[in-house]
């Protein structure tokens, strides 16, 4: 069963990975992280599905915590910075990217690019 908030989402996806070569974009949190790599995740502002189908969005970005920190932090700033291209090549508004956290259970660093975008409903 299709509804606009699952084909907005997935058409979010659609659209960065238009625009980021080299890192897999999921539509979806993975389950296991594949670093690099962008996923199209629900919003942890508080806010989900607002008012006229508005829907707000967490694009994670995340790149593996096996290196250096140095190393870690340019792969970081570098995939955030093609991702918040991507996303206003998409024709979207990025949000102010949250502070890195480590998600050492997974082996990655992850920082979180809140967008919001128009589902086709009301």
């Amino acid at each position: 069963m299709s509804n606009p908030y699952t084909d907005t989402r997935q058409e979010v996806a659609v659209m960065l990975a238009t625009y980021l070569t080299g890192v897999t974009v999921y539509e979806a949190a993975p389950h296991t992280v594949g670093a690099p790599c962008v996923a199209v995740m629900f919003s942890d502002s508080g806010q989900w599905i607002a008012t006229m189908g508005n829907l707000y969005l967490s694009i994670g970005c995340f790149v593996s915590n096996s290196a250096d920190n140095a190393t870690v932090a340019t792969n970081l700033e570098q995939l955030v910075y093609d991702t918040r291209q991507a996303i206003w090549a998409a024709g979207l508004t990025p949000g102010e990217v949250s502070k890195p956290e480590n998600l050492s259970d997974m082996g990655a660093i992850v920082a979180f690019i809140p967008i919001m975008v128009r589902a086709d409903c009301n």
